[in-house]
């Protein structure tokens, strides 16, 4: 069989790109059409995976190609789109209207460009869902600030109306004779005072040194984890460099020693030098060890 010869010129090329994504994305809906077909009447018998399975398909894309037909595939503006928009849009807010999001320009939040879905690319469709999606939770988040504002207010009415309603308390009080000793249990209370706020005090000192041992033992082990995972730094680096320095023998041996070569190793040995010193000059400043 001969095979078809490609044109040489981009502009029919992207043109030709353009309507095969289209083509694939009408083929979603079609698909999604008809897997929502078996699925809702139970045409697989129950045997709804092992029927995916026979068509190669996982239930994942099953239920997203389910979704885009049941979002998009009613609306004849969506047909022209590709596959990577439509499920880039399959997770849209549900509040959104999709025939609207599809024929109306959006706003671009990185840019301030107006563009339509048609000529977003991907990378600009996502960042308009996320600030959508941003928007509905802000917004959800202020409802349910409302409510609870509502709610706080209609409490504090009702108990006014249900003290304000209530005819006037009066209250009798029995005035006890001061015994002999009053003054005697005044000083005793104020001594008990006293060391119950020295207790609370000397409680606190107890805690600030359990925090203070806490801070400190997690401080080790902090430290610990640290070295250890600096010399596991240090051995991989060494280890990396003898592996890459075997290969580099091995393709230079390859080469015949060729003059090529040999300008090759030379300005690599130039860099090499240049970055040795630049770490041991890193090491210098952070450290007490002397590097010559």
């Amino acid at each position: 069989m001969s095979q078809l010869a490609l044109s040489d010129d981009l502009i029919e090329i992207t043109a030709e790109i353009n309507s095969y994504k289209q083509v694939a994305g009408q083929a979603v809906f079609e698909i999604g059409k008809r897997l929502k077909h078996v699925k809702e009447n139970d045409l697989a018998h129950g045997q709804w995976e092992s029927w995916l399975c026979s068509v190669d398909m996982n239930p994942r894309t099953a239920r997203a190609m389910m979704q885009a037909y049941e979002q998009f595939g009613n609306r004849q503006t969506s047909t022209a789109l590709p596959t990577g928009k439509i499920f880039e849009m399959l997770s849209l807010p549900e509040s959104v209207d999709r025939q609207q999001f599809i024929t109306e320009p959006q706003t671009i939040p990185s840019t301030g460009e107006q563009k339509t879905v048609d000529d977003m690319t991907v990378k600009e469709l996502r960042e308009v869902k996320k600030a959508l999606q941003e928007a509905e939770r802000r917004a959800a988040q202020a409802e349910a600030t409302a409510d609870t504002e509502r709610n706080r207010a209609l409490h504090a009415e009702k108990l006014f109306n249900s003290v304000k309603n209530q005819p006037p308390r009066v209250e009798t009080r029995v005035v006890e004779k001061i015994p002999s000793d009053y003054q005697d249990l005044k000083q005793q209370a104020v001594i008990a005072q006293q060391l119950n706020a020295d207790n609370v005090k000397l409680q606190r000192e107890i805690n600030n040194l359990k925090h203070e041992h806490a801070e400190k033992t997690s401080q080790q082990q902090n430290d610990f984890h640290a070295i250890r995972k600096m010399r596991e730094s240090f051995k991989n680096i060494l280890s990396q460099v003898n592996q890459e320095h075997y290969n580099a023998k091995y393709f230079f041996e390859q080469t015949g020693s060729t003059p090529q070569a040999h300008e090759s190793v030379d300005a690599f040995l130039k860099e090499f030098n240049d970055v040795i010193d630049q770490i041991f000059r890193d090491w210098k400043e952070k450290t007490h060890i002397k590097v010559s």
